[in-house]
């Protein structure tokens, strides 16, 4: 349910999941979205539904979509 620690560290691959946020969330309007839910099953290539729980700080859990084209380690 989170990304591999390599697309944490790889800048290109961090990049694509650096998505879109309410600013009460980011200062800046994005964050590094980790965790995702595949939708779909088995080996086809499906979209992810990202998400960000700032539920702590902000009060707000933001989910983003990602096309299946994003790269992969």
């Amino acid at each position: 349910m989170r990304e591999s620690d390599t697309v944490a560290r790889r800048v290109k691959l961090r990049a694509e999941r650096m998505l879109p946020v309410p600013k009460a969330v980011a200062t800046d309007g994005r964050v590094f979205m980790q965790a995702h839910l595949k939708v779909g099953g088995g080996n086809t290539i499906a979209p992810r539904l990202h998400f960000y729980d700032d539920c702590s700080r902000s009060e707000r859990c933001t989910w983003a979509t990602s096309a299946p084209t994003c790269a992969t380690p």
